[in-house]
């Protein structure tokens, strides 16, 4: 036997009454259970698990807790920056291998439309124009900023800090080539998390309407509002 929530205006004013039975209330969940498998809804708890994972700026805070504190140092063998390559590379499996996966198994979709690789044909010189155009701009800004007190003490990150002190380690070029090449992987997990995974995943996503003359339209059902949802969830980690 299939079961049913009643979703009429009658039920709802009831339960917002508190005229509700227990198996309302069971039923409201089985039924927001069963929701959970559409692409909205995996999009969405999908980012929110594996971003807590990753935790805070990155800093892994669930898995410290599990595995106890200074266990990025002792599989880095003790590495200034240990803990900021860990968390790269965590950060890098996490929100951006696992829903690769999800993407390529679950949705059955291209990993492409999703952000994650090179522009269109058609679309690769706006993006030359585009990537040209912002580094300019931005390296007049990012150099004024270097002279500020507060930017030469959080950079460069490459760095060992003991008793609060800031002790630069850039002495062998081999471990800074390393760790730049590594740090790609945290700006390439920042933007396929908010700007590529849930911007494009719940951009795409549409809601089949019957019109007026019986043809079937397809709407989309986030639109512009993705690009709200990822900007508020992008400033809170």
């Amino acid at each position: 036997m299939r079961l049913k929530v009643d979703t009429s205006p009658e039920k709802e004013r009831l339960i917002e009454e508190g005229q509700f039975t227990a198996v309302d209330i069971l039923l409201i969940i089985w039924t927001t259970v069963k929701k959970l498998k559409d692409k909205a809804s995996i999009i969405l708890w999908s980012s929110f698990i594996l971003l807590l994972f990753w935790g805070f700026h990155g800093n892994m805070s669930i898995l410290t807790s599990l595995f106890g504190g200074g266990w990025t140092q002792k599989i880095t063998f003790n590495l200034p920056w240990g803990k900021q390559l860990v968390s790269f590379i965590v950060g890098f499996l996490l929100v951006v291998v696992i829903p690769c996966f999800i993407i390529k198994f679950r949705f059955k979709s291209r990993i492409g439309d999703f952000g994650l690789g090179l522009p269109k044909r058609d679309q690769r010189r706006k993006a030359r124009v585009a990537f040209s155009t912002l580094l300019g701009i931005t390296s007049i800004f990012v150099f004024i900023a270097s002279f500020d007190k507060g930017m030469q003490q959080e950079y460069p990150l490459f760095a060992q800090r003991v008793d609060g002190d800031v002790i630069w380690t850039i002495t062998r070029w081999w471990e800074f080539i390393i760790y730049e090449i590594l740090y790609l992987l945290f700006f390439i997990t920042i933007e396929f998390a908010f700007r590529g995974y849930l911007l494009f995943g719940l951009n795409s996503i549409r809601t089949v309407h019957e019109s007026e003359n019986k043809k079937q339209i397809s709407i989309q059902r986030f639109g512009i509002y993705s690009i709200l949802i990822q900007m508020l969830a992008y400033t809170t980690c």
